[in-house]
């Protein structure tokens, strides 16, 4: 029976993190043929949903579930504006965390704000939830780092169970990462202090074991703090210093699956024992989503993810962001080792190497505003069959009236290689340079600005959006008037603003779009890209005036075989005719598909 309820309360962390109406399912695939097993589950997410779910919400969508008569439930009341719990008196409700309700309350004694958390006395005498809620202030209390929330007590004030601590006002990491990729440099400084705030736990023998973004909280002046300290443990097998005090309050039952399942190491997502090397894992998992904007082993399903963070490894960060300094890369693959030896063997050597890179970083500024002059790519072959279309273009592009020109097409058309035609054609014309920006890459149109500053050459943004950092290189830009060639904007027309608030800033900057559809801004000048020509098919052209048309010359011979320069023979198909060199020699036959869609020739 022991072992039956150990799998259920694995399997229970696993469905917790799923969304309620993927539960069922999960469940009957996971169960199989276990009814008891599924009892279990049941029993445990719906004890959840009595006590766990009030905890996880919202003070202001608790307070909005209000009885007919405008109060909130009885069941489970706010305290009101006022009420004492001793020397401390409430002022609002903040949020809810984990463990209990946050409210702002005023210390009457030493007149000061304050945090208190209190752990609602309907609550209060469910054991293993009053348990965790002491751990919490026990295991954090007994750290002293400007990195790690201050605790300054745990008291009760008759049923009623608080926590009394710093009162923390900034952004969690979380909010900064919705905002967008951060900046190199903001990553390494919040890396560094985390570290710092870790290593000093760890050395004091506890393990956080819930490291995530919305537990780090990132001060207005930059400060970071860790927060909720509610499944902290004394990690006796890999700690420098042990507090006797607090071992036998902080043990766990082996085979329970703690902490969210997304920044879980692999030990505690097989429910095997973990001590601070797990810590290490989910900061890199962290840093990570921190340096590429998406997390390591993200799945479709919570069985998925919890496989790919035990067997699998995670995509390369430099090919996810190439200007990641290899140095950071190195430190987070270390922290993400599957096995924990192969991570580092204390804390404090991370902490110290993430704080040699950032300051290597600060001794050795990046200059914000130094625009690379162009990165065209090179083309490999030459331009066929749009000279009058290129002249037509670079001619309206030209224009002293003319800011925003798109080119519009189907899909294969040639769009780019005749705008990279046109841009190569009038770079005497950019003494600010010529950028092209390949957007077929994004998703999201918020991030088309981030795409232009790393076209641009710009490695950081520094503390500002990536939109109005833009903004700012392009007024101060000296170098004379630029030009951006955004490629493949068809997809992204959503965020076509950007565009427009980019012109606005800069006076000298002229815009090459192309599209698969007008962007249908002001003062745009579309331009359709017309088919290639292409020979009369019921008649028969000589093979030589085959490749007079420009449909056909596309694909010549001479392309064919500069690719291949082994081959002895080579063919192209075009226009219902199949053209064949050998050697020096070419000849033509045609080709016909017959009634049964078979090639046939004659």
């Amino acid at each position: 029976m022991a072992n039956l309820e150990q799998s259920a309360e694995e399997l229970f962390g696993v469905v917790l993190d799923l969304p309620p109406e993927q539960r069922p399912a999960f469940l009957d695939q996971a169960c199989g043929n276990a009814p008891e097993l599924r009892r279990l589950v049941d029993d445990l997410l719906a004890n959840n949903d009595r006590l766990g779910s009030f905890l996880g919400r919202p003070v202001c969508q608790l307070v909005n579930e209000s009885t007919p008569s405008g109060n909130f439930s009885s069941r489970h009341s706010c305290l009101a504006a006022g009420t004492n719990l001793g020397h401390y008196s409430i002022v609002e409700p903040l949020g809810s965390g984990g463990m209990g309700i946050v409210y702002l309350a005023r210390d009457v004694s030493l007149s000061r704000n304050v945090a208190l958390k209190i752990l609602p006395v309907e609550l209060s005498t469910q054991e293993d939830l009053l348990n965790r809620f002491e751990r919490e202030a026990l295991a954090a209390s007994a750290l002293n780092h400007p990195n790690i929330v201050t605790i300054y007590e745990r008291g009760q004030d008759g049923s009623t169970h608080y926590i009394a601590m710093e009162l923390v006002e900034g952004k969690t990491l979380r909010q900064l990462l919705d905002a967008g990729l951060l900046p190199i440099r903001k990553t390494i400084e919040i890396a560094a202090q985390i570290a710092d705030g870790l290593a000093k736990a760890h050395e004091a023998g506890i393990a956080h074991r819930d490291l995530k973004p919305e537990n780090l909280m990132v001060l207005p002046d930059g400060l970071v703090k860790i927060l909720d300290f509610g499944l902290a443990k004394l990690a006796i097998g890999n700690c420098e210093t042990s507090l006797p005090s607090i071992r036998t309050a902080v043990g766990t039952q082996p085979g329970l699956i703690l902490g969210t399942m997304q920044y879980m190491s692999p030990e505690q997502a097989s429910g095997g024992s973990s001590d601070t090397r797990s810590d290490q894992f989910s900061l890199g998992l962290v840093l990570y989503e921190m340096v590429t904007g998406g997390r390591a082993f993200q799945r479709p399903t919570a069985a998925e993810t919890l496989v790919a963070i035990i067997r699998e490894q995670a995509a390369p960060i430099g090919v996810r962001n190439p200007d990641a300094p290899a140095p950071l890369c190195w430190a987070i693959e270390r922290c993400l080792a599957k096995e924990p030896d192969s991570r580092y063997k204390v804390t404090r050597d991370l902490a110290r190497e993430l704080a040699t890179i950032r300051d290597h970083m600060t001794e050795r500024p990046q200059k914000l505003f130094e625009v690379r002059s162009t990165n065209l790519p090179i083309q490999r072959t030459g331009f066929v069959g749009r000279r009058n279309e290129e002249l037509y273009v670079r001619q309206l592009l030209l224009r002293e009236d003319m800011r925003l020109v798109t080119i519009t097409g189907s899909g294969g058309i040639g769009k780019t290689r005749l705008a990279l035609e046109v841009a190569s054609s009038v770079a005497g014309h950019f003494s600010g340079g010529i950028h092209f920006i390949a957007l077929h890459t994004l998703s999201d149109p918020a991030l088309v600005p981030s795409a232009i500053l790393q076209g641009l050459g710009i490695k950081e943004a520094g503390e500002q959006s990536a939109v109005e950092k833009l903004k700012e290189i392009l007024r101060n830009c000296s170098s004379g008037s630029m030009l951006l060639v955004l490629d493949n904007f068809e997809h992204l027309v959503a965020g076509a603003s950007v565009v427009t608030e980019l012109l606005a800033t800069a006076a000298s900057l002229k815009i090459l779009v192309t599209s698969r559809a007008a962007l249908h801004l002001y003062g745009e000048q579309e331009f359709p890209v017309p088919p290639l020509a292409l020979p009369n098919s019921r008649a028969l052209p000589p093979v030589d005036a085959l490749s007079q048309y420009s449909a056909i010359a596309l694909f010549s011979f001479d392309n064919i075989l500069w690719h291949n320069p082994t081959l002895e023979c080579a063919a192209i198909v075009a226009c219902g005719w199949i053209l064949v060199q050998e050697g020096s020699s070419k000849r033509r036959v045609r080709h016909v598909l017959t009634p049964n869609r078979r090639l046939g020739f004659r």
